[in-house]
């Protein structure tokens, strides 16, 4: 199947085709594609519409015409067409194509003096996908007949829609859209999954290096720089401190906004006797330090976000 990313020009003869039915409230039906050889521009540099196309009520040389297989509405502003074109003669480059209503009007044409589509020949049919669509004329003024099947016009409608969501997720990643990179949209979901990322602190962005599996996290390593052992609360939420000295329990920056809980496991080593000193900030709600040898304290540390306070409850592992 080949498929096409054309841009026609709707003819004079389309356009009134299309105003005469939007005044009885109809639309205009495709059911025909026209192919020919008489390749010529359409459009002038600036990409508008040549006199020379719009004045077109048929193509240039004419070669073979079909009707349409299938195909319908996409969106108010886009219709689907399916045609295929069987393999045999007359064999030519096909360098227009023109879309024909049921009443033979020629509603559109594209047509290149320096590109083709393809050759038309003995061996090998054609099976044509076309997306037309249109921003500067009435919803709806235009729609398919086709010979196809229902089940047929379904499948192509289903497979239609998927596409143009796919391209639009691939567009929205900033990629310009391509129908032979099977990778596109793979890429533009990472892309834009981590744009969303970016503008907040998600879990996946802030601790991902100590998830573990499932909502268990693993614990972040406290380390004390002159006595002292302050948590990053970008690292993790979970600490373990090996307490060999006095310890001072620094208060974290960055807090204001960040409202959650933290525990912190202090260890005391075989010694013991290293007492605890809670920085400004913190303000003890119950519990105690234990300096007993070996002792594991559990420090729970709470905050409702405000910044400047941390609570703190203090208890002890119990005994085996």
């Amino acid at each position: 199947m080949s498929e096409l990313d054309l841009l026609p020009v709707f003819t004079s003869a389309g356009l009134a085709a299309i105003q005469a039915a939007h005044q009885q409230g109809m639309a205009v039906k495709v059911t025909h594609i026209a192919l020919g050889d008489a390749g010529a521009a359409i459009r002038d540099g600036d990409g508008l519409p040549l006199a020379s196309a719009r004045a077109m009520t048929e193509l240039g040389n004419e070669r073979v015409r079909v009707a349409l297989a299938a195909g319908g509405d996409l969106s108010p502003n886009q219709v689907l067409l399916l045609a295929e074109v069987p393999a045999g003669a007359p064999e030519f480059w096909v360098a227009e194509v023109g879309f024909i209503t049921d009443a033979g009007v020629l509603l559109a044409v594209w047509a290149s003096d320096v590109t083709n589509l393809g050759w038309r020949g003995a061996v090998t049919p054609w099976v044509f996908r076309f997306v037309l669509a249109w921003s500067d004329l009435p919803p709806n003024a235009i729609t398919i007949e086709s010979n196809g099947d229902a089940a047929l016009n379904a499948w192509a409608l289903d497979q239609g829609r998927l596409k143009e969501k796919v391209r639009h997720t691939v567009e929205q990643s900033g990629q310009a859209w391509s129908d032979v990179d099977p990778a596109q949209l793979t890429a533009a979901l990472n892309a834009l999954v981590a744009t969303s990322l970016g503008g907040g602190d998600f879990l996946q962005r802030d601790i991902a290096a100590v998830l573990a599996a499932g909502y268990w996290t693993t614990a972040v390593p406290l380390p004390v720089v002159g006595g002292v052992a302050t948590p990053d609360l970008g690292a993790g939420n979970v600490y373990t401190v090996d307490v060999t000295g006095p310890l001072t329990l620094g208060f974290p920056a960055g807090l204001a906004g960040k409202a959650g809980g933290a525990r912190i496991y202090a260890t005391q080593n075989a010694a013991g006797g290293h007492g605890l000193t809670l920085a400004a900030g913190y303000r003890l709600v119950a519990g105690s330090w234990d300096t007993t040898a070996d002792a594991v304290n559990i420090l729970y540390i709470e905050s409702n976000g405000a910044g400047d306070i941390l609570d703190v409850t203090i208890v002890q592992r119990g005994a085996v």
